[in-house]
């Protein structure tokens, strides 16, 4: 957790962050949060957090995901939030934030959401599969109809069994 003035400022922070990036307290209290180098870093995260800070210094709590490149441990992410501090008369004196790192549930849920499209394509395949199978079943029965005339005609049967053949011929084709 730390502390922001209404400028994004940090005023305090605890013990974990500090350990997590391996920064003293000098290095960042006094510091713009989205100028600190594991958000500076990546300026789609800096953004964001300058834009958080700032919504919550206008009294809105306010939730986001930041991507903080910390070198002992990599790409993070983490689940941000910001909150408003109000004094007695109500007014806004800080903004107090919280973060959790949250990297391996998002990559859980991205992989969750990869595997519900593959699941989504599987079953349109076997849906298309379906589809085709029954195309084939229907068309085999109308070349069943068609074969059969074909050899009763070759018998050499009678005319008006030769008429009736090629008008089933004729009405499997169409």
């Amino acid at each position: 957790a730390a502390v922001y003035d209404l400028d994004g400022k940090m005023l305090d922070i605890n013990r974990a962050p500090l350990e997590a990036t391996g920064l003293p307290r000098e290095a960042v209290v006094g510091q713009c949060a989205w100028e600190l180098p594991f958000y500076a870093e990546t300026a789609e995260s800096a953004a964001a957090l300058k834009d958080a800070l700032l919504r919550a210094a206008k009294g809105e709590v306010v939730r986001v995901d930041l991507a903080a490149d910390i070198p002992s441990l990599g790409r993070m992410i983490v689940d941000s939030a910001f909150s408003p501090v109000r004094d007695e008369q109500g007014h806004i004196t800080a903004v107090v934030g919280s973060g959790a790192d949250v990297t391996k549930q998002r990559a859980l849920e991205d992989q969750r959401l990869d595997l519900q499209a593959q699941l989504r394509q599987s079953q349109k395949l076997e849906a298309l599969g379906t589809l085709a199978g029954g195309i084939a079943h229907d068309f085999n029965n109308l070349l069943t109809a068609i074969f059969g005339n074909v050899a009763l005609l070759r018998r050499g049967v009678s005319e008006a069994l030769t008429l009736q053949c090629l008008d089933e011929i004729d009405s499997s084709g169409r």
